[in-house]
């Protein structure tokens, strides 16, 4: 349903006092899931790489990936949608108008998707087809659990999404591994574990978010259905297009490479990208709902601070973990077998890829804020093209490492169109002064991590290794801090107020 047009002009030039301050406390709440998630994703891959070939490792990636590639056509879309109009049907207490075109979406999105996975199901070669059969189920599980993560986002309930989240997470790895291992029904019992945890927690935790479904429409949910395709489709199509950036370098390197050398890119990309996954989608995860409130609230010019504002926050919380990911890439890959152990090169590409691609959300938020989501796709396609266009030349050269080459490529691409597509909707703008302190503390902290860890033993036990990877990264963080103090691009009393404000939360 068509909502007023907002002011474009804010009533007051500082941001709402809460505004901020609310983004920081929810990003808090969101982290714990999302770490969790991370971690025991990570714990999978060691596991895969003790217990099965390379082959089978990068059969398996590629088949979680093509459930991803369903749920980002026909339905990451409808996350967007869910968050973005919650609130103003709430507020016109009109819920259950939005529950069910909401829930009438997925469902045909659930359709859609089992559709499309026949195709490759009848066309994949022989090794394939158990995975794929397991993907199917895999898709309804995630798509239900995702979409019922959106839900809780929108309420704002980041307690309950963080607990979902991480119960999630852990129980995949549970009973994936019991599937895997224990059952032996091999890496398909992994995408197995995965199914049985999401449907069970959809129905168990957000099925009461949800209402039942309703298929003749009132007058007002047909129009609410004509703005969410209107909005979501061309968000759908570059959430594709996204898709296609971040996971077109394996298919190419399947292509021209094979299975082997994808399981081994799997593996150190899965430690590279992931870190910076987990910070900047924790930190988006309350930033864009924060910032959609200030835009329709205050007007525009107190939205662009804000977003200026968040962007500076990125920054000076990213940096560290890139410039960590890459010196410490080489010992950390060291303690897997040597043919993971020889991929060390390619982490520091893939860690600076996805610092791009968080980047590229700030001023993308723009774009989804004031619904020019057409717009957002064409920035995507031109993302992409470069992406297919320098993976075709370097990785049929260059092999996993041509991946994380092409993808910073195209996250500088992405960012820098992105920033010109904005600029006329929700100016975003990089605080250049944030720039040059982060990065003068980026640089010495990265030189001097790497002299104080080459003082150490080149071969060393894993958990030897594991203890001085921990010791490099506390210290390498202490240190960037301190540098980012003595900068003065922080301020002491803020770290204190910071500190004060997570002890608050933790009791």
């Amino acid at each position: 349903m068509t909502q007023p047009n907002p002011p474009t002009e804010a009533p007051q030039a500082g941001l709402a006092p809460d505004s901020t301050e609310r983004v920081r406390r929810e990003s808090v709440l969101y982290l714990p899931g999302k770490l969790i998630r991370a971690l025991t994703g990570a714990l999978i891959y060691p596991i895969l790489a003790v217990a099965f070939a390379a082959e089978e490792v990068g059969r398996y990636d590629l088949s979680i990936r093509f459930v991803d590639f369903l749920y980002t056509l026909c339905a990451l879309w409808l996350g967007t949608v869910i968050v973005r109009y919650y609130s103003a049907f709430h507020e016109r207490n009109e819920k259950p108008a939005y529950l069910n075109v909401v829930g009438l979406i997925r469902l045909a999105g659930v359709g859609v998707g089992l559709g499309l996975l026949l195709m490759p199901r009848l066309l994949a070669p022989a090794p394939y087809h158990p995975l794929l059969s397991a993907a199917a189920l895999m898709f309804i599980g995630y798509t239900l659990f995702e979409t019922g993560l959106m839900m809780l986002r929108a309420k704002s309930k980041a307690v309950a999404y963080s607990a979902c989240t991480a119960t999630a997470a852990v129980g995949r790895v549970v009973v994936g591994l019991l599937l895997a291992l224990g059952l032996g029904m091999g890496v398909k019992g992994m995408i197995w574990g995965v199914a049985i945890m999401h449907l069970a927690l959809y129905f168990t935790v957000m099925r009461p978010h949800f209402a039942s479904l309703r298929l003749r429409l009132t007058d007002s949910e047909r129009a609410f259905l004509r703005e969410a395709l209107v909005f979501g489709l061309p968000l759908g199509l570059s959430a594709l297009l996204t898709f296609f950036l971040g996971n077109a370098d394996r298919y190419l390197l399947r292509i021209f490479r094979g299975d082997a050398e994808v399981g081994l890119f799997a593996v150190a990309s899965q430690f590279g990208e992931q870190p910076v996954f987990v910070l900047y989608s924790s930190i988006m995860l309350a930033v864009f709902p924060a910032a959609a409130r200030v835009f329709d609230r205050d007007g525009r010019r107190a939205a662009e601070a804000f977003n200026r504002s968040t962007t500076r926050n990125y920054l000076f919380l990213a940096a560290p973990i890139v410039v960590l990911l890459g010196v410490l890439s080489k010992p950390f890959l060291g303690m897997f077998p040597r043919e993971y152990a020889m991929t060390y090169p390619v982490m520091p590409w893939v860690a600076a890829g996805a610092f791009l691609h968080g980047l590229a959300q700030y001023p993308g938020m723009g774009l989804l804020i004031t619904k020019r989501t057409p717009l957002m796709l064409g920035v995507n396609a031109i993302a992409v093209a470069v992406n297919l266009t320098v993976g075709c030349v370097l990785i049929p050269r260059l092999g996993f490492i041509g991946c994380g080459v092409t993808r910073v490529i195209s996250g500088c691409v992405l960012v820098v169109v992105m920033a010109l597509a904005t600029r006329r909707c929700l100016a975003w703008s990089i605080p250049m002064l944030s720039v040059v302190r982060v990065g003068a503390a980026a640089a010495i902290t990265g030189l001097a991590v790497h002299a104080g860890y080459s003082l150490l033993p080149a071969q060393m036990a894993i958990p030897l290794t594991l203890c001085a990877l921990t010791l490099a990264s506390c210290a390498g963080i202490v240190l960037f801090a301190t540098l980012l103090l003595l900068l003065r691009e922080i301020r002491f009393r803020n770290l204190v107020d910071g500190i004060r404000g997570l002890i608050r939360r933790a009791r």
